[in-house]
């Protein structure tokens, strides 16, 4: 009917039975021949029809012993209006009111009866229908219900309500039955109604009737010309694995903040390329938006007035989309977090009245966005994954003739690379390779750097190996045996999880993340510490000892990384802000 009468397809329709109270039948309901206990528990209104059970007694022969219990709520003074009726019947069988019942009240004056009677012109369900089936009592009913075809099962009648004879004939034959064969009818009703409500498996279905996908937008920057950060391999690594979320729950779409090509020597300035690229994204996502029916906001961001940008972004889309929003804040030094000390306000303003959930690196990050406001239950700090699987060795050895060292990262001043090749000036003469894996950010800082190399006559042990994806970067961990991060800021680098998990020492700066989660596996160096920074090399490369447990020891670490454990701390924090969507 839905389908026809309203044009809505089928897939928006769901078929799901009312839950309905089974109630314990007596051990035998007892009728003698010729005698019939009837019983009508339903509203008393010119929909139930009580009017048809009163013109079919008045058919019947009083020969027979026949009872009328009636209960249910007077509407509308509609028993007063029967009640000429009610007199005639009077004069040949008993009948009685008894008012209302509350529901639990409801079982008890069932089981004193024999036949529930219900002519009603129409139900969609029938709960005291099913209760009367499943106290043992068959049922005379019109067609106009959802119980159908019940004589074939021996469980009484679906009748025509234009036949109203078909009634008398019905009350007669129940009257008539013996008690034995009554018992039988009586049971099959029973047995009729465990079996449905056996059947009907009601936990799944309302669980499968409330569910909804959730459309969730991945906000983020994977740029089209500028070099790729950290947190676009995340989340280029998080999209590529959106498929082991339920498809039935979630459906994921990337928005890109990078909507133009633009170079790196633009990255972070106030310049017309980014503002038109801003009102670009701003355009294209709402309408995606709205068209995808995305709820839920998943931003990444950084920094300083690149996450002031995006809390902005994320409030005019709460305003005009009416999403919600979670900021993941891909970093972990207060000082770069904070934008100038004149925006704070207005950073606070927007990141209070736009973000719905901040979700963090570390504890110092949580702390610095409580204390200037956010409320602190809203914060939640979740690190960072790999996606690797560690090789299986327990106690690795190692025969090459000299260690090889990795830099994983974007090549600037940063990253500490000037200072990796004054440490490595002072080891010079010790049997290592190092390969550089990413791209400089700027020319100048190329030039700069390769003026360095020469001047601490390094060039013919280093490698430069230019961005590297996937596969490559795999192999690449795996034949490294030191991976070194002397940064002077980070959130927490996925090139150290990455590297762990491939069995690969650790040596970086206690910086971001770092000493929250690594200070187990490295020593926390302070970025710009040369000597320090030469010292520990040299311990790795002159000790093979120690490099194999700093080895096993990162091994192990990373098993407490997984996209797995990631994803399941996720998911409690879609599941909630789905809950309190104001479109759901």
């Amino acid at each position: 009917d839905i389908k026809s009468k309203l044009k809505i397809n089928s897939n928006r329709i769901s078929i799901v039975s009312n839950v309905p109270s089974l109630v314990q039948p007596k051990l035998k309901n007892h009728k003698p021949k010729n005698s019939l206990k009837l019983v009508f528990i339903a509203r008393l209104s010119k929909k139930k029809n009580l009017k048809l059970i009163l013109d079919s007694l008045i058919e019947i022969d009083p020969i027979y012993k026949i009872s009328l219990a009636i209960y249910g709520p007077n509407e509308l003074d509609y028993l007063e209006s029967l009640q000429p009726l009610i007199d005639k019947v009077k004069l040949k069988f008993e009948i009685n009111y008894f008012g209302d019942l509350v529901f639990d009240e409801v079982p008890n004056k069932l089981i004193e009866n024999n036949v529930y009677i219900l002519p009603s012109l129409g139900e969609n369900f029938g709960h005291s229908i099913f209760e009367a089936l499943s106290a043992g009592l068959p049922v005379i009913l019109s067609d106009k219900t959802p119980w159908r075809n019940l004589e074939v099962a021996n469980i009484g009648f679906d009748l025509a309500l234009s036949d109203a004879r078909a009634f008398s004939k019905a009350i007669i034959q129940f009257a008539q039955m013996d008690p034995l064969l009554f018992e039988n009818w009586s049971k099959s009703a029973s047995n009729y109604a465990n079996l449905f409500f056996d059947s009907q498996n009601f936990h799944d279905s309302y669980l499968q009737l409330f569910k909804f996908q959730k459309n969730i937008g991945i906000v983020a920057p994977i740029p089209i010309k500028r070099y790729k950060g950290g947190i676009s391999v995340f989340v280029e690594q998080f999209l590529a694995r959106t498929s082991q979320f339920n498809p039935d729950d979630y459906k994921f779409l990337f928005l890109n903040t990078c909507a133009i090509p633009r170079s790196n020597e633009s990255t972070g300035k106030i310049a017309w390329v980014n503002l038109r690229n801003q009102i670009l994204f701003f355009y294209k996502s709402i309408k995606v938006i709205k068209s995808e029916k995305i709820t839920i906001l998943h931003f990444h961001s950084s920094i300083g007035l690149s996450l002031l940008k995006d809390c902005i972004s994320a409030f005019f889309f709460k305003k005009f989309c009416k999403t919600s929003n979670i900021m993941h804040i891909h970093f972990a030094e207060i000082k770069d977090i904070k934008p100038p000390k004149f925006l704070i306000p207005i950073f606070k303003w927007f990141l209070i009245n736009s973000i719905d959930t901040v979700i963090v690196l570390s504890t110092s990050v949580k702390n610095y966005l409580a204390f200037i406001g956010y409320p602190s239950a809203k914060i939640v700090i979740l690190n960072n994954f790999h996606t690797y699987i560690s090789p299986q060795i327990n106690n690795p050895q190692y025969s090459q003739d000299k260690i090889e060292i990795l830099f994983l990262g974007s090549i600037d001043k940063r990253k500490g690379t000037l200072d990796l090749l004054e440490a490595l000036e002072k080891i010079n003469n010790l049997p290592w390779h190092i390969s550089f894996a990413g791209e400089f950010v700027s020319k100048d800082f190329k030039e700069k750097f390769m003026k360095a190399l020469k001047k601490h006559n390094l060039i013919e042990k280093v490698d430069f190996l230019g961005y590297v994806e996937n596969g490559n970067k795999e192999k690449l961990l795996e034949a490294s045996d030191i991976l070194v991060l002397p940064s002077y800021g980070e959130g927490m680098p996925l090139s150290i999880l990455e590297a762990a998990a491939k069995n690969t020492a650790i040596i970086t700066t206690d910086v971001g993340a770092n000493s929250e989660f690594f200070q187990n596996i490295s020593p926390m160096l302070e970025p710009g510490d040369i000597e320090a920074l030469s010292a520990e090399l040299k311990l790795l490369i002159e000790n093979e000892t120690i490099l194999n447990e700093r080895k096993l020891l990162a091994k192990q670490m990373a098993e407490k990384f997984t996209f797995e454990i990631f994803k399941e701390k996720l998911l409690p924090i879609y599941q909630k802000l789905s809950y309190v969507h104001p479109r759901t």
